[in-house]
């Protein structure tokens, strides 16, 4: 009973630690699974904080790109009139755009409390950039006498005054070259600067912010995944160190015991200490059930003294050149003493004289 009692507790310990085990191994792989995805959303973050970054920085130096250019071709035609450099300012304005679609990049990472100003302030010196642009090139198309045909549609639906449709051809161009030269001009690009400058500065930080912070929390989540990962780690070498110790060593130890058909010991887990009660009872009663079988084999069954198998076993066994001795013993008239006395009596004769 003590040593049933001793394999029930020590049962209920390892039942306890397996479930144990495995509680915490899946909330460790929860919980794992969780800071990966969690991770795995900062780096989402971080690459798009990285990307609004570099699409900002790059809108930026298109706007100062492509009002360079913009100025560079209004001034060649106002100086030159080659009309190669009108073509070259619509196309730019018209067809690539950049100045345009960086002003919409950044409009789309804006929020909306600064949305609002930052498009009123562009766009509105924007226009009033360009209406100074298309007053210079009709005062040039008027003055060099182009084919109202070849206008660009911008510059056609630009009215000169009538002071300036007096004007020579001379004053004209003189006028336009004045209109793309002037302070005003230059302020007008300066304020577009400044305010694409301005907007892009706020939002280049609020991006910068974002990315230091998503670096940070995307470390914290590597360094929580390295640690978790440790954890599960310790928990599968305390496996295996708990299954080779509490199983597979013992298991080793009893197959050996088993083919030499010795009585294993009762220790370790529950299972083990049922398995060796259990298979130490069959042995023993096995070893039992031989030995009878073994002694009922060679042995009368009524007088126990030994029978023919045992001569034969011993005949087979001496050395036949020695002197070898039989004695055959007949009791007389033992059938008129089973027939007046009775079988008992008999079989009471036979034991008495197999003692002696």
């Amino acid at each position: 009973m003590k040593e049933k009692n001793v394999g029930k507790v020590t049962g209920f310990r390892l039942e306890v630690f397996n479930i144990f085990i495995i509680v915490f191994t899946v909330i460790v792989t929860v919980v794992l699974s969780f800071v990966v995805y969690m991770a795995h959303s900062t780096y989402e973050e971080f690459y798009d904080a990285t990307k609004e970054y570099i699409a900002c920085r790059t809108a930026a130096e298109d706007i100062h790109e492509a009002s360079d250019y913009l100025t560079k071709q209004v001034r060649n035609f106002a100086y030159s009139g080659n009309l190669t450099s009108l073509k070259n300012y619509f196309k730019e304005a018209n067809v690539d755009k950049r100045r345009q679609k960086a002003l919409e990049t950044i409009d789309s990472y804006l929020n909306e409390d600064v949305k609002n100003a930052f498009l009123e302030s562009a766009v509105n010196y924007s226009f009033q950039l360009m209406n100074i642009e298309y007053h210079s090139m009709r005062l040039v198309l008027e003055a060099n006498g182009v084919d109202m045909d070849l206008y660009p549609e911008e510059v056609l639906n630009y009215e000169l005054t009538s002071a300036e449709k007096a004007m020579s051809n001379e004053e004209k161009i003189e006028l336009a070259k004045v209109l793309v030269s002037s302070t005003t001009y230059d302020n007008y690009k300066d304020n577009i600067y400044n305010s694409v400058g301005t907007y892009t500065k706020e939002l280049l930080s609020e991006t910068e912010k974002r990315e230091r912070e998503n670096s940070a929390l995307f470390s914290r989540y590597q360094q929580i995944q390295m640690i978790l990962i440790i954890v599960l780690l310790c928990v599968l070498l305390i496996n295996v160190a708990f299954t080779s110790t509490f199983l597979i060593r013992p298991l080793r130890r009893n197959s050996k015991l088993i083919v030499n058909k010795d009585l294993l010991p009762v220790k370790g887990p529950a299972e083990m200490r049922t398995f060796a009660v259990l298979y130490n009872k069959v042995l023993e009663k096995t070893k039992i059930q031989q030995e009878k079988l073994t002694y009922d084999a060679s042995h009368d069954s009524l007088t126990g003294i030994q029978n023919r198998s045992i001569f034969d076993e011993m005949y087979h066994s001496i050395d036949t050149t020695a002197h070898i001795s039989l004695a055959l013993i007949d009791i007389d008239h033992f059938k008129s003493i089973n027939d007046t006395h009775g079988h008992e009596i008999g079989d009471g004769v036979l034991k008495w004289l197999a003692s002696i």
